[in-house]
């Protein structure tokens, strides 16, 4: 349990540290809870050798989920928080509660690299949902082919302000490479929306 508890604190970003340790302990300590009653109803049932021994050929069965699942320890460039790429610039700066707001980030690309920046840029997609957007899509240009719009929608101006804050290094790394695909003198160019109606 120790073990686990150290790769749960290491694996979290600090902003949700406290969050994933209370959500492991919970699971933990749940996971107790239930099984206790699971393995009291069988051995009331099939009597307590056999549910001892069933238990037994299970927990050494759960050793062969140690291979694919493996116990992963965060690296630090995970964890770290990272600076955003673009400044904020917004004429007025709505209310916290205001929202939905919807992020576009457009990219002019270089030719032929279709696929490859595609490939690139849809690894986006974990980071932008996991600190809070609740769609994210890539499309393209139909009149200008090269041209490519990242759009996330995020429930409220407090969300996306804590979702930019939220961004780690191992995520600028990811937008670096996507960024390396821009055609030369281009740059990304964000756009903020919200909604109206």
């Amino acid at each position: 349990m120790s073990t686990f508890n150290t790769a749960t604190q290491a694996s979290a970003p600090p902003w949700v540290r406290s969050r994933a340790v209370a959500l492991h302990i919970v699971s933990a300590l749940g996971a107790f809870a239930i099984g206790s009653a699971f393995w009291g109803a069988v051995s009331d049932i099939a009597g307590l050798t056999a549910a001892l021994a069933a238990a037994g050929v299970l927990m050494a069965a759960g050793l062969l989920l140690a291979r694919p699942f493996p116990l992963r320890v965060g690296a630090d460039h995970e964890v770290t928080q990272g600076t955003p790429w673009d400044e904020l610039f917004v004429e007025a700066e709505p209310s916290p509660e205001s929202g939905p707001i919807a992020v576009e980030v457009g990219y002019r690309i270089r030719p032929g690299v279709d696929e490859a920046f595609l490939d690139t840029i849809a690894q986006m997609k974990a980071p932008r949902r996991r600190d809070g957007a609740t769609f994210w899509r890539v499309y393209k240009d139909l009149g200008e082919p090269s041209r490519y719009v990242e759009r996330f929608i995020v429930t409220s101006w407090a969300d996306y302000l804590h979702q930019r804050a939220r961004a780690t290094v191992a995520d600028r790394a990811i937008e670096t490479e996507v960024r390396a695909f821009l055609a030369e003198g281009e740059s990304a160019r964000m756009s903020h929306y919200i909604a109206e109606r």
